[in-house]
């Protein structure tokens, strides 16, 4: 008795399939079955397909496994220059200056240097007064690093966005920096962290910055 063919004979083997498929389909034509023509036509036309993608797949080269990849160079997040800071959604450096309690984007560049350029034309074109990066008789910018420090407490100076950023340590072990927000002036974000401070009960416990009653703006720490 022959091998009977089934199924998941023909599942794994797609060229037998198409063999077995072929002769069901002579001897449907010898005997004239119109319906099992149609229905055997049908399937050597599939297991063709099968067959063919089958023999596609051994004939491919095989997939080298995937290479870990490298980290790439470490890049520098700290500007040498006063008024530039490196943005790394972007992959650009950022110009911005301070005037009064807003901070003006001047723009975003590939070049450090040209960030430090457009920085110095833009503060001597509107006369600001602000401090210049100093350059070479070629007019090329030296680096000049500032570093911002913050005059109150729980206030620090976000290069990338050229804003404060106020926060403070909550009370959990261990401890947790509760991050409070961006602000254009130094004194909101100043008043920000103690209302923060207060309204988590910690003032007994975190510095807070003293406030002149008179004028309502917080007081320096080197005034405290």
């Amino acid at each position: 008795m022959p091998e009977r063919f089934d199924k998941a004979a023909r599942a794994g083997n797609s060229t037998k399939g198409l063999v077995h498929y072929m002769n069901r389909l002579q001897k449907a034509r010898r005997r004239g079955n119109a319906r099992k023509i149609a229905k055997f036509e049908r399937k050597v036309q599939k297991y063709s397909g099968l067959a063919a993608a089958a023999a596609a797949a051994r004939s491919a080269p095989p997939r080298l496994p995937r290479q870990p990849r490298r980290p790439g160079p470490k890049i520098q997040r700290t500007s040498r220059f006063i008024g530039v800071s490196w943005v790394a959604a972007r992959g650009k450096w950022k110009a911005c200056v301070r005037v009064g309690k807003r901070t003006i984007s001047i723009g975003q560049y590939d070049d450090e240097e040209v960030a430090a350029r457009k920085y110095n034309e833009y503060v001597r074109r509107h006369d600001l007064g602000n401090q210049l990066n100093d350059v070479d008789a070629n007019g090329k910018p030296l680096p000049t690093t500032v570093k911002q420090t913050s005059r109150f407490w729980g206030v620090s100076w976000q290069a990338s966005r050229c804003k404060w950023q106020a926060k403070y340590s909550d009370g959990s072990t261990p401890s947790r920096d509760v991050w409070l927000g961006y602000f254009v002036d130094e004194e909101r974000a100043a008043l920000a962290y103690n209302e923060a401070v207060i309204a988590a009960d910690l003032d007994h416990i975190r510095k807070m910055n003293r406030v002149d009653p008179a004028t309502g703006r917080p007081l320096p720490k080197d005034e405290d």
